[in-house]
């Protein structure tokens, strides 16, 4: 199963800037050691969510898992992105469709897979 209406998926700003690239955030800080090993930073926050987006849209990216939450159900996609240091990194993303804005495909996060 591919991830529903993903060609509606999209990456807030603040989710890349204050969490998953932030060497700062609590619980992102993990994940932006990762990221900015492959090159990715703050001054390309661009390449980052077009390669998260990428990914979303992509056919060979199928949906892993599924969670219903309160909120809506979350989306698990696997897949690779192209990074700025030139090497494939296979990451684990995560998908949500809200109850209160469901034509909207809001990503989550992401993390080695």
């Amino acid at each position: 199963m591919k991830l529903p209406g993903r060609d509606r998926a999209f990456v807030p700003e603040r989710k890349l800037t204050a969490y998953l690239l932030s060497l700062s955030h609590p619980v992102g800080r993990a994940k932006a050691r990762f990221f900015h090993r492959f090159g990715f930073d703050a001054s390309n926050t661009d390449l980052l969510r077009d390669e998260l987006l990428a990914l979303a849209l992509a056919r060979h990216a199928d949906v892993a898992r599924t969670e219903h939450t309160a909120y809506g159900t979350k989306y698990v996609v696997d897949g690779s992105l192209s990074t700025p240091s030139g090497d494939e990194v296979v990451v684990r993303t995560v998908w949500m469709i809200e109850k209160s804005e469901p034509d909207a495909r809001r990503f989550v996060t992401a993390y080695p897979a």
